[in-house]
């Protein structure tokens, strides 16, 4: 069973309690036996935001790690204090958002790439962070509907807004409660990210005002559907 490492705690003197995100089960809690040893065969596998091939047994409920290979260790997030708080972010709203023994194998697909874009310096902090939290929202059942203003239909507002509530694209002068204003490159962008496959959602340029008119309104919108915030993201957007 391959899965992306979400969350790490230390237990007892050497072990590691592991939350993580599979294709197949969703999100699953397994204990790593040894991990935080010296030399120990799991330790590189089982760490924070590596994606690794995990041989699991099973018994009484409870999963123990048999063993750990890692895939993808995304060092590039490891050598930048930005990267890597963003990465946190995401491992941490994945930990929230993602079910479990219910299969998320587009919610892991998405986080793969969008951690290898990260850790690559592909995109933008901006884009990747506001990608992530458009098309999380969307798989986990919030997806916004942008094809034109729900109060007049029209398809390209001069003024458009993204309703926070609701999830829909309005004219400015048509919202109703709280919103996020966008404009046509960012609305081009979020419609964009609603469509793509996972690994073409970054297959397009947006800088200046727009990027962060699309990354205010996807920060607020998935804080929303969330019903929540996170310290990983208080802490990002403190560097």
């Amino acid at each position: 069973m391959r899965g992306l490492v979400l969350r790490e705690v230390d237990y007892r003197d050497s072990d590691r309690m592991l939350t993580i995100l599979t294709a197949e089960r969703g999100k699953i809690s397994a204990k790593a036996r040894g991990a935080r040893r010296k030399n120990s065969l799991l330790g590189a596998g089982t760490q924070l935001l590596v994606y690794s091939e995990f041989a699991i047994f099973e018994e009484r409920g409870r999963m123990t790690v048999d063993s750990a290979e890692p895939l993808e260790l995304f060092l590039g997030l490891r050598k930048d204090i930005l990267r890597l708080s963003l990465a946190s972010y995401m491992a941490e709203a994945l930990d929230a958002a993602a079910p479990e023994n219910t299969p998320s194998g587009a919610l892991l697909s998405d986080a793969l790439n969008l951690l290898y874009a990260l850790s690559r310096g592909l995109k933008s902090e901006t884009l990747i962070k506001a990608a992530f939290e458009l098309r999380a929202a969307a798989i986990c059942g919030f997806m916004p509907e942008l094809t034109a203003c729900a109060e007049c239909g029209d398809a390209d507002p001069s003024e458009p807004v993204l309703e926070l509530m609701s999830g829909e694209l309005k004219c400015k002068q048509h919202a109703h409660s709280s919103y996020a204003e966008l404009d046509a490159p960012s609305l081009a962008a979020a419609r964009y990210l609603m469509q793509a496959d996972s690994k073409k959602m970054l297959a397009f340029d947006l800088t200046g005002g727009s990027l962060e008119r699309l990354g205010i309104a996807a920060e607020n919108y998935f804080l929303v559907t969330m019903e929540r915030g996170f310290s990983t993201l208080d802490f990002y957007k403190s560097l």
